[in-house]
């Protein structure tokens, strides 16, 4: 299926919709960084891709780190970002 788009290859489902980018994460961490008060704070740096695309990072606070609501924010990007992919 040709979608006139260069290396963009989305998904369909069986009545042909095209289907929202897959949240894949690669990596969790943890790192340290500075708040502009320059404090030492703990962030989660979470690596993903959204179907082919990336590796994109995204950081969220260590303290009160909930990983189901990580991922809604990841996919909220996708979807942002299959939108530029139409």
């Amino acid at each position: 299926m040709a979608s006139g788009r260069a290396g963009v290859q989305p998904g369909a489902d069986i009545c042909g919709e095209v289907t929202m980018l897959t949240v894949k994460v690669i990596r969790i961490s943890e790192e340290a960084g500075l708040t502009a008060e320059r404090r030492v704070t703990r962030m989660m740096r979470v690596e993903w891709m959204a179907g082919d695309h990336g590796p994109f990072v995204e950081h969220f606070p260590r303290e009160g780190f909930d990983a189901a609501r990580a991922r809604t924010k990841l996919e909220e990007q996708a979807r942002e970002l299959e939108q530029l992919t139409r």
